[in-house]
């Protein structure tokens, strides 16, 4: 049940909706005249006026053990669509069984499958088909229908081409999608449909227009001498047949060339390596030091001071190279709004290219309205 009739909510886009309910939300008047709400501003909000979606957290106590958790209003209503009681994590196996009895009449997994159309739980299939499968597999049974207890349990039986092997055993499971119960019979048919002839690999290497060097082919995991026809100066280089088909390329030049620079799937115009010029400056430095001092080494977003701080450029690096240095486009963000490795950062929702100073806006109403703290907890965890 809920512990308190009010909690605190952060005003941002839903400014209007309270208002509407009679809310009085502190407003300043900024140098334009305008009235605005300050940033990161919270009321005191009744818990029935809250949008039943909403990611607002309340404190809700167990109804079993009566420990204190904290789910959001979206999650609480969820749970409550079958019994009107919460549970936490050591609980919730009691409120489900409990809901299976409103729902089922029973918390009879057997019963419920049946209710269900049989969708619950395993079915044990009827000895006899285990046994016949066996029997269309091509090998004999040594077992009896009657002794089959599951799909994980070693049968035995022996195989029809290879009785010098003597009995082998299999699971259920295991020769479904076996065209022979018998392993070594399905390796001989592995053999015979999977093995490459010379030729055929010469015409593989031709087509990659590499040379092969190597005069026979064993198995597709054997390493074969070849040099590329692009890039002859790399000399005698080696790929295994699988590679051959399964990569792009296998000669170390072609793959380095693909992945440079323009080719790479990153690659900015050299952006980064001007940006990393930049950072180890001095002007740098000191723009970087100007912009915490002035935001008090306090993150513009969360609002916490101190701690792993990154001076943000509002309008992005890369097409607005006049404003690197410029104070007024830069804004202090901590290590957990900013780095785009942190779940629900700034950089993670919005990635790192054609960043805008309306991204930021909206990225730091969004956080104030809570829709991150879900993300945020990752970080934590």
């Amino acid at each position: 049940m809920i512990n308190n009739e009010f909690t605190l909510v952060a005003i941002g886009s839903n400014l209007k909706y309270y208002e509407n309910l009679g809310y009085n939300i502190p407003k300043y008047k900024d140098d334009n005249g305008r009235f605005k709400v300050k940033r990161g501003t919270k009321i005191l909000v009744k818990i029935n006026d809250i949008p039943k979606k909403a990611n607002t957290r309340i404190e809700v106590k167990c109804d079993y053990c009566g420990n204190i958790l904290y789910p959001t209003i979206r999650d609480y209503y969820i749970g409550h669509k079958f019994i009107n009681k919460d549970s936490c994590n050591d609980c919730k196996n009691i409120k489900t069984q409990e809901i299976y009895k409103i729902k089922y009449g029973t918390t009879s997994i057997k019963t419920r499958s049946e209710i269900e159309g049989f969708k619950i739980g395993r079915n044990k299939i009827d000895g006899d088909i285990i046994y016949n499968s066996f029997l269309n597999k091509g090998v004999t049974p040594l077992f009896k229908p009657e002794d089959y207890k599951g799909s994980h349990q070693d049968l035995p039986y022996i195989c029809n081409i290879h009785k010098d092997k003597g009995t082998l055993y299999a699971t259920y499971n295991n020769i479904i999608d076996l065209e022979c119960a018998c392993k070594y019979c399905n390796i001989e048919k592995g053999i015979n449909e999977k093995r490459y002839s010379f030729e055929y690999v010469l015409e593989v290497f031709n087509y990659k227009n590499y040379t092969l060097i190597s005069t026979n082919y064993n198995n597709v995991d054997e390493e074969l001498a070849f040099i590329c026809n692009y890039h002859p100066e790399e000399g005698t280089q080696y790929a295994t047949l699988w590679h051959v088909l399964n990569n792009v390329n296998n000669c170390t030049k072609c793959r380095y060339d693909m992945q440079s620079r323009e080719n790479h799937w990153n690659w900015q115009g050299g952006i980064s390596s001007e940006r990393d010029e930049l950072k180890i400056k001095k002007e740098y430095k000191e723009w970087r030091s100007q912009v915490y001092e002035r935001d008090n080494y306090t993150c513009q977003c969360c609002e916490i001071r101190g701690g792993n701080l990154n001076a943000h450029h509002i309008r992005n690096f890369a097409d607005y190279p006049e404003l690197r240095l410029d104070i007024n486009n830069g804004i202090t963000l901590c290590d957990n709004c900013h780095s785009i490795s942190k779940y629900g950062s700034f950089h993670n929702i919005y990635g790192t290219k054609n960043n805008t100073r309306e991204q930021l806006e909206e990225y730091i109403q969004r956080y104030n309205n809570g829709e991150f703290n879900e993300l945020k907890l990752k970080n934590i965890s």
